[in-house]
């Protein structure tokens, strides 16, 4: 993330992109475990 910035404090369009797309993983990533903690958690409740 902090390389995203150079020396100037300039951030490029590039890096722009390149951080989107690190957090778009990582908003994956989120959202399967999630999806996982909400399913044990309902089959430890019915079942």
């Amino acid at each position: 993330m902090a390389k995203a910035v150079n020396s100037t404090g300039v951030i490029y369009k590039d890096d722009i992109e390149n951080v989107k797309k690190a957090l778009q993983g990582e908003l994956l990533f989120l959202s399967e475990f999630r999806e996982k903690v909400c399913d044990y958690i309902i089959n430890e409740v019915v079942g």
